[in-house]
């Protein structure tokens, strides 16, 4: 195989989810894709690049997340700082896979819990699927851009309000730009939390690197659902 998917597993505390629900998520995903096919990454929350350096530099407990917080999921907003850390460590663990692996051409993120997406549209994510759009990832490579699924067009990057230029649970991402991503990532971010003093969700960041890097991002529209695997244009 050409392809290989990473996900990971971060023990927080949250209230949509328990620790045995998303490790049965976890299994589920590696069950379809094929367990020699993917690489599930456990790491502490201290060991996140991001609350290393916030730790270092700010008062962390103080920090507030940049958006509202879904009472749903978050007892407090610092619990919402933990989940915000936790999802800007995604190109660290596909970094981690390239040096892992060195002779795969495309790394697939897929959130541990991507199963559990769609139903709310009608149209779930589920194991059937998730093994078609390995597959085709992975006939698909090497890959020369970079395609992700996502829900709105470009446009301006609002720091304090919602942002679906990209859906976030998955990315594709060939190992030729995968170092330049985790860089500008890594930039992005930090300018966006010195900028606004608060911790934001991926996706801002993500709209940032798509404008400010010059990669070859390819937009495929999506959903979170089963589209962005389904939609995957090859």
């Amino acid at each position: 195989m050409r392809a290989k998917v990473v996900t990971a597993y971060v023990p927080l505390e949250v209230k949509h989810l328990t620790r045995d629900q998303y490790l049965d998520y976890g299994s589920r995903l590696a069950d379809a894709v094929g367990r020699a096919n993917i690489r599930v990454y456990h790491t502490p929350l201290e060991e996140c690049w991001l609350y290393k350096l916030l730790n270092a530099e700010y008062d962390l407990k103080a920090m507030l997340p940049a958006t509202e917080v879904p009472a749903d999921r978050y007892a407090t907003p610092l619990h919402m700082v933990y989940s915000n850390i936790v999802q800007h460590q995604r190109t660290h663990w596909l970094m981690q896979a390239m040096y892992e692996f060195p002779d795969i051409d495309t790394f697939i993120w897929l959130d541990l819990a991507i199963l559990k997406q769609g139903g709310w549209t009608g149209k779930p994510v589920t194991e059937e699927i998730v093994r078609d759009f390995f597959l085709r990832v992975s006939d698909a490579s090497p890959l020369n851009n970079i395609p992700f699924p996502g829900i709105w067009p470009q446009g301006p990057i609002d720091p304090k309000g919602p942002n679906w230029r990209f859906c976030g649970s998955t990315h594709i991402i060939p190992k030729t730009f995968l170092p330049i991503v985790n860089e500008s990532y890594i930039v992005e971010c930090r300018s966006f939390i010195q900028d606004h003093g608060t911790i934001p969700l991926d996706l801002p960041i993500w709209a940032a690197v798509e404008r400010n890097s010059l990669l070859p991002f390819d937009f495929y529209p999506a959903n979170h659902d089963a589209t962005q695997l389904t939609n995957f244009p090859r």
